[in-house]
């Protein structure tokens, strides 16, 4: 589970899966396992509720969760293995095993791409891919990471005055930004430091990744079919677009600072 995982979240996975899969002897082995777990059998509320079907059992169950892993942190691991939560909830609530389990994107309301551009089309993108992760859409993920890319480079070309093709594709359009921003790893300064250029290298093979990625499973071009990504491959992708991004608009406001 993520450290960083909500407590709420926390506490309200494993009150459902502990109210549905439960039975009597459950609460018995639970309570060797876990710390403070004198509480289970001494909480007469909460096993009467079970036994006789008492409307009150769920409040019951999240009083005693509640109590098990506020005092005692180190429950939650244990609680999470004995009832399997991770592999419950990919399976039946992928919203919530998102948000426990799966990494955090970079993006966030604090990113400073669109403010930086001030670009209305990255301001609509920015939107997009934010609603695409919430509503656990990685194709649109996907595709709207490598828009938002397209859109940073063409964007900083047309600050710098220097033209483009509407038929240029990414790794032609990271080409002349790189050049523009002196950062060719095919130029003299870069041959002269190997490992600067390979770091550069590489950076044009996540570009040229996250433009392939969409070709085979983001949206656009109009796909008869599409295979089915997990969407920790899209936070991938999303993460690198993002992260490039972020080292573009940086080096070419630095640069226009410094001019």
């Amino acid at each position: 589970m993520r450290p960083d995982a909500d407590p709420n979240d926390v506490l309200l996975a494993l009150s459902d899966i502990v109210e549905s899969t439960f039975i009597r002897s459950d609460w018995d082995k639970l309570a060797l396992r876990v710390e403070g777990g004198d509480i289970i059998n001494g909480d007469s509320r909460l096993l009467r509720s079970q036994i006789f079907c008492d409307d009150d059992y769920g409040s019951s169950v999240i009083r005693v969760i509640r109590y098990l892993i506020t005092h005692h942190p180190k429950n939650i691991q244990v609680i999470e293995q004995y009832v399997g939560l991770e592999s419950h909830l990919k399976k039946n609530d992928p919203v919530l095993y998102g948000k426990l389990y799966e990494p955090t994107p970079v993006i966030d309301d604090s990113d400073s791409i669109p403010a930086a551009l001030n670009n209305i089309e990255i301001r609509k993108q920015y939107v997009r891919i934010r609603s695409s992760i919430e509503n656990d859409d990685p194709a649109l993920t996907i595709g709207t990471s490598k828009e938002m890319l397209e859109t940073v480079l063409k964007n900083i070309l047309d600050e710098l005055g220097q033209p483009y093709t509407r038929n240029d594709n990414i790794p032609r359009l990271l080409k002349e930004v790189q050049k523009y921003l002196g950062i060719d790893p095919n130029s003299e300064s870069a041959k002269v430091d190997e490992l600067l250029r390979r770091t550069l290298n590489n950076f044009g093979q996540i570009v040229v990744g996250v433009a392939e990625m969409r070709n085979l499973a983001g949206t656009g071009h109009g796909k008869t079919s599409m295979p089915d990504v997990d969407r920790n491959h899209a936070l991938l992708v999303l993460n690198s677009a993002y992260a490039v991004s972020v080292y573009l608009v940086g080096l070419h406001r630095g640069r226009r600072q410094s001019a």
